[in-house]
């Protein structure tokens, strides 16, 4: 189980002080769906940066199966990452000259039969054969989660996934998250303005300004 305990973080904008989280707490259990929602601006990408060991916290405590996992510790965080989180971020940095097949090679931990497998389920063959600059934002979006999806891991962990995707290819999506709570025993953690996923779990985490204003396993 990753828990997050009384988790702040502050951002100096131009000298001022701007609080993205202000003391969320939460719980994210094994084998489920979570979802954080709440409008732009709210603080979601931010709890899920920080969550997938991508960002430090201002302050507060991070537990990864009861033990404490220091933020200071860079070499843990980085293990955590490589071995335990497969992320995937709202606005990701992919390498457009490059295939979707030949990308995978220098991915770490990526197995191709997964990432092909994910390309084909999500209707996004063209991502294996041709250059990532060359295919829409949707199918962009599409490959990204091919990656993040191909590796094996214990907690995914999705921010924006539906972004520039068409509403076949957000229920495919969808039914790709059951699949890794479901046969995969993993935890899938999803943001979202919107109530695309909100109807799909009972696990849900709402911030506005910062603040979690309702969730499922509170602290």
């Amino acid at each position: 189980m990753l828990e997050l305990h009384h988790i702040s973080k502050v951002f100096n904008v131009h000298g001022r002080a701007i609080f993205a989280l202000k003391n969320v707490s939460c719980q994210f259990r094994e084998k489920e769906l979570y979802v954080v929602a709440g409008p732009n601006g709210s603080g979601k990408t931010t709890l899920l940066r920080i969550a997938a060991f991508n960002l430090l916290p201002s302050s507060g405590e991070i537990f990864l199966d009861g033990v404490y996992i220091n933020p200071q510790n860079s070499l843990l965080r980085i293990q955590l990452r490589s071995s335990l989180i497969s992320f995937s971020p709202q606005h990701p940095c992919l390498p457009l000259w490059l295939t979707g097949t030949e990308a995978a090679r220098f991915i770490p931990n990526i197995r191709k039969d997964l990432f092909e497998y994910y390309c084909t389920v999500l209707k996004a063959e063209d991502v294996l054969k041709r250059p990532l600059g060359e295919l829409s934002m949707g199918t962009r979006k599409k490959a990204n989660h091919a990656f993040v999806l191909s590796r094996v891991a214990k907690y995914y962990i999705f921010d924006e996934p539906f972004a520039f995707l068409d509403d076949t290819s957000q229920e495919c999506l969808r039914e790709i998250f059951f699949d890794l709570t479901g046969k995969m025993s993993a935890t899938v953690i999803v943001s979202t303005p919107h109530n695309l996923m909100q109807s799909s779990t009972e696990n849900v985490i709402f911030l506005e300004n910062g603040e979690c204003v309702k969730g499922p396993h509170e602290i």
